[in-house]
């Protein structure tokens, strides 16, 4: 008998993404499904940071769990290894100012400089 996830081709993702349609797309393609037949829930979850807009941890835990059908993958990384192979974003400038109001400000302007963030996405192009 086949393994359950080759009877059933479905995936699951639990994963604290920023990015669950790129997630969807990319973990379908890595196993040759359809986007409809793969489900990415994304709990409410602190401490992501910047990484989460990326897509290579489920492509990962993709791959594991094609390489062992029918067991459940967790995919942990240390901190350490997280902070080793993050995705680093260029530095980024913002000037502020407003005048206050009695309840709410009366006037605020923001400027920010900054490269473009979408042109620098795994999943973006």
């Amino acid at each position: 008998m086949p393994p359950r996830f080759l009877r059933r081709r479905i995936a699951a993702l639990w994963t604290g993404s920023k990015a669950p349609l790129a997630v969807r797309r990319v973990c379908a393609a890595i196993a040759g499904l359809s986007a409809a037949r793969v489900s990415v829930q994304t709990p409410f979850l602190g401490g992501g940071f910047g990484r989460r807009a990326e897509t290579d941890f489920a492509a990962c835990a993709t791959r594991v769990a094609i390489a062992m059908p029918g067991t459940p993958v967790k995919l942990t990384w240390s901190r350490e290894e997280d902070m080793t192979h993050d995705y680093y974003r260029p530095a980024a400038r913002a000037r502020m100012s407003g005048m206050p109001g009695a309840d709410a400000p009366q006037a605020i302007d923001i400027a920010v400089s900054a490269p473009g963030l979408l042109l620098e996405q795994s999943w973006a192009g």
